[in-house]
């Protein structure tokens, strides 16, 4: 499928800290769930076929037919009481999580996940406004991040997630340009192809795309661009990001 504008891609991230929690028991197990869906170019699923193991997993293209190159990395971490734990995408050292429900609904896939002494509650959504066709126009997705103890006891808590260049391109070896606007209500990122082609695919996905991720921003958000095993392990080590931006732009695989 060929469209006649470029696709944008945003993503929206927050998080709320609670204390108490109470997990429902899931008998049903999709093989397959939406994360963020809006249009054939900006659909990311999550496969579920391993059953609590999709912390081991990366989301994909809707497009898994004969590719090697469906994966769009999109991975978050969560630092309780020092140590990192997994709940998404199958980057290696953290601790994996728990997967104990899943929840799907026309709008959201919700996870609960065991990570240590905390449950956290995982929402993806993806709004449908069949009432007001600008709101219905716009891509957006979101993700909402809830932690609760479950052990009675406060905990230091930090969250992490970031998103890769995968999302820009079927072509891995394509060179892609980015950018970091912090203001004072939003801090957000922006990619896209250093030569972008319209009316192109590769793999199914668009070659003129642009994807933004983005947060609210307080006192407490940092943020950081850079190789992903930089990013991350900054994160894991420390419990915070250096709110800097690396220059050196290359191609999605490196």
């Amino acid at each position: 499928m060929l469209r006649g504008f470029p696709s944008l891609f945003l993503l929206l991230f927050s998080l709320i800290v609670a204390h108490e929690c109470a997990l429902s028991a899931e008998t049903f197990w999709p093989a397959a769930v939406p994360l963020a869906v809006r249009s054939p170019y900006f659909s990311a699923w999550q496969s579920t076929t391993n059953g609590t193991d999709v912390t081991d997993e990366w989301p994909t293209f809707w497009d898994v037919s004969g590719s090697t190159n469906n994966i769009l990395g999109w991975a978050g971490h969560v630092r309780i009481d020092g140590d990192t734990y997994r709940w998404l995408g199958g980057f290696p050292g953290p601790t994996a999580t728990t997967l104990t429900s899943i929840q799907v609904t026309p709008t959201r896939t919700i996870y609960s996940v065991r990570a240590g002494p905390m449950n956290l509650n995982i929402t993806f959504l993806t709004p449908i406004e069949p009432s007001d066709w600008v709101r219905q126009s716009i891509p957006f997705s979101y993700l909402v991040l809830e932690a609760q103890s479950n052990d009675g006891e406060a905990h230091d808590v930090q969250v992490y997630s970031d998103i890769s260049a995968e999302w820009l391109s079927g072509n891995r070896s394509a060179v892609v340009q980015w950018s970091t606007t912090p203001t004072p209500q939003v801090i957000y990122h922006t990619a896209e192809l250093e030569s972008p082609s319209s009316f192109t695919e590769i793999n199914d996905q668009a070659s003129d795309g642009r994807v933004y991720y983005a947060m609210a921003a307080s006192s407490t958000v940092t943020y950081q661009t850079g190789q992903d095993v930089v990013c991350r392990g900054q994160f894991s080590n420390n419990g915070y990001l250096e709110n800097s931006a690396d220059p050196d732009f290359r191609a999605i695989s490196e």
